[in-house]
């Protein structure tokens, strides 16, 4: 006589490999879920800075347009522009905001490796781990009616894509 095999189931090798599979595909889905993530945090930062950029053409045209904006009394390079540098810490306050003279070492153009210590206008120590974001704004009088403005940002964010952001425009001044 020949025996019934009445035993039902999966063996134990048909669950290991299973679970295998499983492991295999769960593995690739959360990896692309970890390089969208990362994707994401690099591209929020990048916006910020140009979210940055632009508000300082919109306060700089606005100055300019209400005649705040005095070109002639501030410090000039020998070119004949005028630079001046924001640094923005994490709490999205500007900590740094210096018009360049002759000779003032720029910030926006020191790599931060080398940055040792940074004073804001009262002498006061600035954390520079704190920076988020650096800006530097040029500004030149091309005919007395008309600045052409660059403002360039980037992120200090170690998350960033470490571009930089830059816009340039001309200004018509009304009056």
């Amino acid at each position: 006589m020949s025996k019934k095999n009445s035993e039902r189931g999966f063996s134990l090798i048909e669950v290991l490999v299973a679970m295998a599979i499983m492991g295999i595909v769960l593995f690739a889905f959360f990896n692309i879920i970890n390089t969208n993530n990362k994707a994401n945090t690099k591209n929020d930062t990048d916006i910020t800075s140009l979210n940055y950029v632009q508000s300082e053409i919109e306060n700089l045209r606005e100055k300019i347009k209400s005649g705040e904006f005095d070109f002639d009394s501030l410090d000039k390079l020998e070119d004949g522009t005028v630079v001046y540098e924001k640094l923005i810490d994490k709490s999205k306050k500007v900590v740094y905001d210096k018009v360049l003279s002759e000779g003032d070492v720029s910030l926006y153009d020191t790599p931060y490796e080398k940055i040792t210590t940074i004073k804001d206008e009262d002498g006061n120590l600035i954390d520079k781990g704190n920076i988020t974001n650096k800006i530097k704004t040029i500004v030149e009088d091309k005919s007395g009616q008309i600045y052409k403005i660059t403002v360039t940002g980037k992120s200090m964010n170690d998350y960033s894509s470490k571009k930089e952001v830059k816009i340039v425009t001309e200004i018509f001044k009304d009056k």
